[in-house]
């Protein structure tokens, strides 16, 4: 610890001694790191709206469609499916049928089905439970109202053909996986395992699992014949999004190892030439009892001093010509990985220089002219 602030202290005024070598250096790094956050971070922030966007599309479902009336489809299958760690989401639906709020015949409908599952269970128990229970009650999404003529405070809608009635007490966003659904009416239901329903969504919880969903699916489905359910998923789109995913990330990998070598490469001349300049100071130095290791930590210390300086200014500025250009930004683990790999670099190729240093011989460099 009694070393350690001195040394600190010292690099702090190695620096300043050396200005043009240090503004240079810090020059360096702070056009660096600006050039990979505006070009490749620039990349790096359209690539994840882009994922996002396709990740919107879908690109993480499954359905099982039961063919038959008479569904092989059980609750139990989507329970079982629920349960693996890469599934986000596992739902089940019974047939879909019209409801409408009027009597008179070409009343505007809706459909509406039975849902099943850990949501559907949340939702029953979060439904107003102040509201007299004289009707099952139902999740209406989005538009569903105004189609129906209800007004904001919702009412009862029935089937059609006299069948059962729902309450439906207000309109509520549907989360992602269900929006595909919408405009419809969700009745969350309760079911023993031997439910039959009529089609089960699964939700990989990325695109990149959906092939390893599918697998489990069909391994569960073995014991139906295929002829009794047809299987659809999302697999060209989370296959577009995985090759999209690769060939951006390559591009952008690329851009920073070129712009990682021409500034390691650039920063170890500087200092190379620095260090030439300073034979006789290193030299008095190590006559006056410095040992290798610390020439070397100077060297070395007045590099990462210089660049982290330049990578604070060079990411400030990288940001504000993506700001400019109204640029989605990359994320922030892009932005500190990009400008911690620049100074390590940096700091990598100095050693050879601060290496050679710590190796001359004292006596030698007090004779330099």
């Amino acid at each position: 610890m009694s070393i350690t602030f001195p040394l600190l202290n010292e690099i702090r005024k190695s620096v300043g001694a050396q200005r043009l070598s240090s503004l240079i250096l810090g020059l360096i790094m702070a056009i660096s790191t600006a050039s990979v956050i505006a070009t490749a971070g620039y990349a790096a922030g359209h690539q994840q709206q882009l994922l996002a966007t396709i990740d919107d599309m879908g690109t993480r479902t499954l359905t099982i469609h039961s063919v038959n009336t008479d569904s092989a489809l059980t609750l139990e299958l989507a329970h079982t499916l629920a349960a693996y760690d890469i599934v986000a989401q596992s739902a089940a639906f019974g047939e879909a049928f019209d409801v409408t709020a009027r009597k008179e015949s070409g009343a505007p409908r809706v459909s509406a089905r039975r849902i099943y599952g850990s949501w559907a269970t949340m939702r029953d128990s979060q439904l107003d439970a102040s509201y007299p229970a004289l009707l099952t009650r139902a999740i209406a999404s989005p538009g569903v109202f105004e189609r129906l003529g209800l007004p904001p405070s919702g009412g009862a809608v029935r089937t059609i053909g006299d069948g059962p009635e729902y309450q439906l007490l207000r309109e509520e966003p549907l989360p992602a996986f269900l929006e595909d659904y919408a405009p419809t009416i969700l009745i969350p239901s309760q079911g023993l395992p031997d439910t039959p329903v009529a089609s089960i969504l699964v939700v990989a919880n990325s695109a990149a699992n959906l092939p390893f969903v599918e697998k489990l699916v069909v391994t569960h489905l073995s014991g139906i014949p295929p002829s009794e359910y047809t299987l659809s998923s999302s697999q060209q789109f989370a296959t577009l999004r995985t090759a999209l995913d690769g060939s951006l990330t390559t591009a952008n990998r690329t851009l920073i190892l070129a712009t990682l070598s021409i500034a390691a490469v650039l920063t170890m001349i500087v200092v190379w030439g620095t260090v030439l300049m300073r034979r006789k100071d290193f030299g008095r130095r190590r006559a006056l009892g410095a040992t290798r290791t610390t020439i070397l930590v100077l060297t070395i210390g007045q590099v990462a001093l210089a660049s982290v300086i330049g990578a604070f200014f060079g990411t400030g500025t990288g940001l504000a010509l993506l700001f400019v250009r109204a640029a989605p930004l990359p994320g922030a683990a892009f932005i500190c990985a990009s400008a911690a790999a620049l100074i390590l670099s940096s700091c990598s190729l100095a050693i050879l220089p601060a290496l050679w240093a710590s190796q001359r011989d004292p006596l030698h460099e007090l004779r330099v002219p």
